[in-house]
C-alpha cells in the first residue's frame, strides 16, 4: 500500500510598509484663543497621556486627516468621562493556625497554596520578642512554638503574604499524617491522619477592607480617591445642613403654635 500526498509550493512574500502605523504621538496640539499663554509652561501642553495608541494601519496610498476637539465633562453625565476604570473591595483576609505546622507539613502547605501566602522559617528567628520576630510569627502562639522546639521541630509555616490569600482553601483541602509534635499517639501509628482545615484557619476581618482603584489614566488612583472622599464629605455636610434645616422650622412650627394657644388663652 502507498500513499501519495501532493503539497502544493507556495511562494510567500513578507511586506514590509514604512510609517504604516498610526500612532498617538502622532497628534499635534493646535492652540486656540488664549491656549498658549495659558499653557506656556513646560509639560502643561494637552497631549495623549500614552504615545504608543494606535490609532490605525495605513496601507500605500492612504492617509488620515482629523481634527480632534477636546471636551471635558463629569463622569455623572457620561461613562466616557468617568477616570475610573475599575473599583473593588474585599475583606482582608487572616490565616491562622490552631497550632504549628512544622518540617516536613510546612513544605507540604507551602507547595499546597498556589497563591504563594505561605512560607516556611526557623523557628530560631521566629522565638526573639522583638518586633520583625513578631510580624513574622503573625497567626502563631510564641509558647506554642516554644513547645514545639522543645519537642524537636526546626522549622514552622508562617503567613507571610495573608491579602494574596483568595480564599480559595486549597490550603485546607484533604488529609495529612498527625505530625509528631503535637499528638503523643502519631509516632506510634503513622497511619493517623488529621484534616488540613484543622491546622489551618481561613477566615475575613469583618471591619478591615481592602480596596482597589485603577484608573483610566486622567487621573492616578490617590487622586480619585482622594477627589472621591471629599466628594462624600461635601454630600455629608449637605445632609446636615438639610436636617438642621428641618429641624430648625420644626422648633419654629412648635413655637408658632405655642404662642397661638397662648393668645386664645387671653382671648378667653
Amino acid at each position: 500500500m502507498s500513499l501519495l500526498r501532493r503539497v502544493p509550493c507556495v511562494v510567500v512574500f513578507l511586506v514590509q510598509y514604512d510609517n504604516y502605523l498610526v500612532h498617538s504621538r502622532q497628534l499635534q496640539w493646535i492652540p486656540q484663543g488664549q491656549q498658549a499663554a495659558r499653557f506656556s509652561a513646560p509639560g502643561s501642553q494637552p497631549r495623549p497621556y500614552y504615545d504608543d495608541i494606535v490609532i490605525a494601519k495605513l496601507r500605500p496610498g492612504q492617509s488620515i486627516e482629523a481634527e480632534l476637539h477636546v471636551e471635558k465633562g463629569l463622569g455623572q453625565q457620561h461613562a466616557k468621562w468617568s477616570p475610573v476604570a475599575t473599583a473593588s473591595y474585599r475583606l482582608l483576609p487572616e490565616v491562622l493556625f490552631p497550632a504549628p505546622v512544622v518540617d516536613g507539613h510546612a513544605d507540604e502547605l507551602k507547595r499546597k497554596c498556589p497563591m504563594n501566602v505561605f512560607d516556611v522559617a526557623d523557628i530560631e528567628d521566629l522565638l526573639p520578642s522583638t518586633p520583625a520576630a513578631a510580624a513574622l510569627r503573625a497567626g502563631l502562639d510564641s509558647k506554642d512554638l516554644a513547645s514545639v522546639k522543645a519537642k524537636g521541630a526546626r522549622r514552622v509555616a508562617t503567613a507571610a503574604r495573608p491579602r494574596n490569600c483568595t480564599m480559595c482553601r486549597e490550603c485546607t483541602r484533604g488529609d495529612t499524617r498527625v505530625p509528631a509534635v503535637l499528638s503523643a499517639s502519631a509516632a506510634a501509628d503513622p497511619s493517623s491522619s488529621v484534616p488540613w482545615s484543622d491546622l489551618v484557619k481561613l477566615r475575613r476581618v469583618r471591619d478591615h477592607f481592602v480596596f482597589s482603584v485603577e484608573t483610566t489614566g486622567a487621573y492616578s488612583p490617590s487622586q480619585v480617591v482622594r477627589e472621591a472622599l471629599a466628594v462624600l464629605k461635601e454630600k455629608a455636610l449637605t445632609l446636615k445642613r438639610l436636617f438642621k434645616g428641618e429641624q430648625g422650622g420644626a422648633d419654629d412650627g412648635a413655637e408658632q403654635e405655642g404662642e397661638e394657644e397662648s393668645s386664645e388663652e387671653d382671648a378667653e
